[in-house]
């Protein structure tokens, strides 16, 4: 554990402490402790200061248990490994697969370089969220993998409801309650012949985001929504559906997934804006998909699918 880690925990209480108490437990300077801070700060999580009072977090940290995500994996045939800090759960599955170790799964409490859908960021902030990533060997080929991502959101989005959250799945991966950004998800295809298909699919879910959290686009978490739940317990339901969702896209393709989309598609008769195919616009009714898993778009008295694009509801002030 490093010294970072070590404050962070002490934090992790959600009470007040006094920095000169916790310098002295740890041994450090006053500048390196402020270093300490410093790095909290960037990875997303800072630290109130509370005048006389002390310093403090929003609120506590519901640390993962190890021990219980472990001996779940093992009843699941799965390799799991949990990590204070890494730069990307998906980066570090494909160095996993690079090894041979499949299927595995690997959770951190917190990412510097997480990576959203095209490469974007993913704020990541020290026990705020579950980050995930599952390496897999699908059976089947790569011309069939392109719904995966609704497979899995949707997946994702069933044990969520299992938990009291109205989670909905905007194509193509990210999920929302009430149009608000909880979570998302992200397939990477690893290695892919005429054969079976190595995957990395991640997952991460908000859980409690600091208050000063900015994002891109509307957002809540668990916290806001008034969900009290165990995280160990969260990732391990979520780990249960993935696989098993996996298995039956294994063994029955897209479709007996796909046909349950309507019951989760956060686009649904909405006027949406499209930007695709190299900055082609377009804008138009959402239709749902096709069996590809494509978004259709209504364009006069047809539709147009589109495999790719960002996806923007038009207001209706």
């Amino acid at each position: 554990m490093n010294t970072t880690e070590a404050v962070l925990r002490r934090l992790g209480d959600g009470r007040a402490h006094q920095p000169g108490l916790l310098r002295d437990e740890f041994g450090l300077s006053a500048d390196a402790f402020a270093r300490v801070l410093d790095e909290l700060a960037r990875l997303g999580l800072p630290v109130h200061q509370l005048g006389s009072d002390g310093i403090q977090l929003d609120g506590p940290i519901d640390w993962l248990d190890g021990t219980r995500l472990a001996g779940r994996a093992r009843t699941l045939g799965l390799d799991l490994t949990l990590e204070w800090l890494c730069e990307s759960t998906n980066s570090r599955l494909h160095d996993a697969l690079h090894q041979g170790r499949m299927p595995c799964v690997l959770l951190a409490e917190a990412q510097s370089g997480g990576r959203g859908r095209r490469g974007r960021g993913w704020v990541s902030p020290p026990g705020a969220g579950l980050y995930l990533s599952l390496a897999w060997r699908s059976t089947r080929p790569p011309a069939e993998l392109a719904p995966l991502a609704l497979i899995v959101g949707m997946a994702a989005a069933g044990v969520l409801r299992e938990i009291g959250v109205a989670a909905m799945v905007k194509w193509p991966n990210d999920l929302q309650v009430d149009g608000c950004k909880l979570g998302g998800c992200l397939v990477e295809v690893a290695a892919a012949g005429s054969g079976p298909s190595d995957l990395v699919l991640g997952l991460g879910i908000n859980c409690r985001l600091p208050s000063t959290t900015e994002l891109d686009q509307p957002w809540t978490d668990l916290h806001r929504l008034g969900i009290s739940t165990d995280r160990t317990e969260l990732a391990i339901r979520l780990i249960d559906g993935l696989v098993e969702a996996l298995r039956q896209f294994d063994r029955e393709g897209a479709g007996p997934a796909l046909a349950q989309w309507s019951g989760f598609d956060a686009l649904a008769g909405r006027m949406v804006d499209v930007v695709w195919d190299h900055g082609r616009q377009l804008s138009g009714p959402a239709l749902g998909i096709d069996q590809a898993g494509r978004l259709l778009v209504g364009q006069g008295e047809s539709a147009l699918p589109l495999h790719s694009g960002e996806v923007r509801v038009r207001s209706t002030a």
